[in-house]
């Protein structure tokens, strides 16, 4: 399971962080990906989830080609 969030940078940076998390073998917490993001919208999520579906395909490819 994949968990997914939202939260607003209110610093010098201004924006939007969109972060992916899981639980690994070892029950503990593992960030799978994050991005910085202008708006919280329909797009971003869009992209934000395309980018992590294929970094993590590509991830199960390496690993079934090495585990």
């Amino acid at each position: 399971m994949l968990c997914v969030d939202a939260t607003f940078m209110k610093s010098r940076f201004q924006g939007i962080l969109l972060a992916a998390s899981a639980y690994n073998a070892e029950d503990k917490l593992y960030h799978v990906a994050f991005a910085i993001v202008d708006n919280e919208n329909y797009e971003s999520w869009l992209w934000f989830f395309t980018n992590t579906r294929n970094s993590l395909c590509y991830a199960c490819v390496i690993w079934s080609h090495f585990g």
